[in-house]
C-alpha cells in the first residue's frame, strides 16, 4: 500500500527527516572550516545551516555562531541535535531567507556549504545573498563557498536511478530514488527525488521531493563577488586546499569584504 506526500511549501521540510540519514556524517569539510575560524575569529554565520551538521563541531571549538535556514523542520532538528550536545547557548537558530536577514551583529566568518548557494537559481537572488553577507561581514571578515567543481555537471547521468538506501531510526526501510537533467544552457539542474519508506506492516509511503539547482562557474562567481563589494581571495579545488583546475572535485572560493562599494545595491 502507498500513501504519497508531495511538497506545497519548502522542500527541505521534507527531505529533513532523511537528511541526517544521508550526510549527517559526513565531516570532510569541518577542519577546513575550523581552519578559517581560526584565521578570521568569531563569530560566525552559516547560511543554510540545515540540520546542524557543522553548527556542532564550530560550537564545540568555542566560537558563537549563528545558523540560517529558512526550512523550520530543518531548524528543529538543528535545535534537537545542539541541545542533545549541550550547545544550545552557543549557537542561535534564526528562520530566514538568506537573501533577505537583517541581524544586529557582524561575523568574523561566513560560510555556505555543500552547495547551498546553488539553491538561488537566479542572478537577482545570487546578487541579494551576497549583498546581505557583505553588510554583516566585519572588516576583513571572510566568506566561504563550496561549490561543485567545473566537471560535475558534466558527468550527470539522466534517467531514474537508485542513488542509497537506508534505515531510519524506527527501523523503516528507505530507498531513494533520483532523476536529474541538466540544462546546459541555462546552467540548471532538475531534480525529482523520491523516497520510499516502508514500515514494519508492509505499507509504503512515498516523498517526492523536486529541486532546481544553479551551477555557478569560477569566472561567473568572481565577477558576482565583485558586483556585491566582496574580492575573491583565493580558490581552492577540494578541502585540502588544493589548487583549483579541470579535475577539481569542488570550487572553494574565500572572498572578502572590498575596500570599495559594491557596485550593485542588491535588495
Amino acid at each position: 500500500m502507498y500513501h504519497s506526500s508531495m511538497p506545497e511549501t519548502d522542500p527541505y521540510d521534507l527531505l529533513a527527516r532523511y537528511y541526517d540519514l544521508e550526510h549527517g556524517d559526513i565531516s570532510v569539510d569541518v577542519p577546513l572550516y575550523l581552519d578559517f575560524a581560526r584565521r578570521s575569529g568569531g563569530p560566525i554565520l552559516e547560511l543554510g545551516c540545515g540540520t546542524g551538521r557543522l553548527l556542532v563541531p564550530l560550537a564545540q571549538a568555542g566560537y558563537k555562531v549563528v545558523g540560517l535556514d529558512r526550512s523550520a523542520a530543518m531548524l528543529a532538528r538543528a535545535k534537537a541535535r545542539l541541545a542533545t550536545a549541550g550547545l544550545s547557548n552557543r549557537v542561535t537558530l534564526i528562520q530566514a531567507d538568506i537573501t533577505d536577514f537583517h541581524l544586529d551583529q557582524s561575523f568574523g566568518l561566513a560560510l555556505s556549504a555543500l552547495n547551498t548557494f546553488m539553491h538561488l537559481t537566479d542572478q537577482a537572488d545570487q546578487i541579494a545573498a551576497l549583498t546581505c553577507v557583505r553588510r554583516h561581514l566585519r572588516p576583513g571578515g571572510l566568506l566561504i563557498l563550496d561549490l561543485p567543481g567545473p566537471s560535475e555537471p558534466f558527468l550527470i547521468q539522466p534517467g531514474l536511478i537508485l542513488s542509497s538506501q537506508f534505515q531510519t531510526a524506527e527501523g523503516h526501510r528507505v530507498l531513494k530514488l533520483t532523476e536529474s537533467h541538466y540544462d546546459r544552457a541555462q546552467q540548471m539542474e532538475e531534480i525529482t527525488t523520491i523516497y520510499d519508506e516502508t514500515d514494519a506492516e508492509g505499507i509504503t509511503r512515498r516523498t517526492i521531493v523536486p529541486l532546481r539547482l544553479r551551477y555557478v562557474f569560477r569566472y561567473e562567481l568572481e565577477l558576482l563577488l565583485r558586483l556585491t563589494g566582496l574580492r575573491l581571495e583565493a580558490i581552492y579545488g577540494d578541502y585540502d586546499l588544493r589548487p583549483f583546475d579541470e579535475e577539481a572535485p569542488r570550487l572553494i572560493a574565500v572572498s572578502i569584504p572590498s575596500p570599495s562599494p559594491p557596485t550593485h545595491g542588491g535588495r
